[in-house]
């Protein structure tokens, strides 16, 4: 689709308003479509944010202006990418976790995970904390209290009675969509086995949903080392294999680029006697070298073109 029919569609009957979704060809096992949907922005800032990608690619239009019934009811499955200009100023956890809907998040997810133990004996609560706080570590952005909030219940669903319809009413869809991204399909799992979903799923997850979901692999690997062994192998070939089929087949942004540095250095030092294991983390420096590599070049070509 060419842009001018881009926006020929995103300006029908919509005041150059409301809602929008995408419809852009993918490659998915088990999905052809990605649908992505953006809130609440006037139509110039979609054509700016879509234009320059491969439009060839974006196949329909929608226009939407729905009640909350039904946009759960349509937007179920997709993901919600609200467009939003990124912040250039570190934030603080300590300084945003008054915020109001993190703080909303932070008292929600204590109580559906209250009571609950991981295989470490730690309360399940501290790693959801653990993982926002590494989030605010690695990631700028004007909507971190959104990303903070998604780390902190993004177990919820997955391990509790707790559905998509009670987050986004809580804490509205952007918040919802980052925790449904999140969240494993446990059919999907079943049917493709846990390494292969999970690498598919990381391959195809939005960008703030895959900061989200690297700060959870290292916090996991950070905790590694008081369990059994074989649970901790387990986990290691799991987070290995994932980070192979990652590195060879997206493109990672800096801050993806810095989480997966942190993260091979911590499978590194969980396996530093294991010749074999640490063959396959070499394998991960070299793939993950070509990436920063790629990126300068690339910055390299740009300056020479100006």
């Amino acid at each position: 689709m060419k842009l001018n029919d881009i926006k020929r569609k995103l300006f029908e009957g919509n005041n150059g308003k409301y809602s929008h979704m995408l419809v852009v060809e993918d490659s998915w096992d088990y999905s052809y479509y990605v649908k992505y949907v953006y809130y609440g922005s006037d139509v110039n800032t979609i054509i700016d944010e879509i234009n320059g990608k491969n439009l060839e690619r974006v196949k329909e239009v929608y226009s939407y202006n729905l009640d909350l019934d039904s946009q759960l009811k349509e937007f179920r499955a997709y993901h919600v990418e609200p467009l939003t200009v990124k912040s250039r100023v570190k934030a603080n956890f300590e300084n945003i976790i008054n915020g109001e809907t993190l703080s909303k998040a932070v008292a929600f997810a204590s109580e559906m995970h209250d009571g609950v133990f991981r295989i470490t004996g730690e309360p399940y609560i501290n790693h959801p904390l653990n993982v926002a706080r590494r989030v605010c570590e690695f990631k700028d952005s004007k909507n971190l209290e959104d990303l903070l909030s998604a780390a902190f219940l993004h177990d919820v669903v997955e391990d509790t009675d707790v559905d998509y319809v009670d987050i986004v009413t809580r804490f509205g869809a952007s918040i919802g969509a980052l925790v449904m991204e999140l969240t494993t399909d446990e059919d999907m799992k079943d049917a493709l086995g846990k390494t292969r979903y999970l690498s598919i799923k990381m391959k195809n997850m939005s960008s703030w949903a895959l900061v989200i979901k690297l700060c959870d692999v290292l916090d996991n690997l950070s905790t590694l080392s008081g369990c059994p062994i074989d649970f901790k192998h387990k986990c290691i070939d799991e987070k290995t294999e994932i980070l192979i089929f990652l590195l060879q087949n997206r493109d990672l942004s800096d801050t993806h680029i810095k989480i997966v540095d942190a993260i091979i250095k911590k499978l590194a030092e969980l396996c530093w006697e294991d010749n074999e294991r640490l063959n396959k983390i070499n394998l991960l420096y070299s793939l993950l070298s070509e990436q920063k590599n790629s990126k300068i070049n690339n910055v390299s070509c740009l300056e020479r073109k100006k």
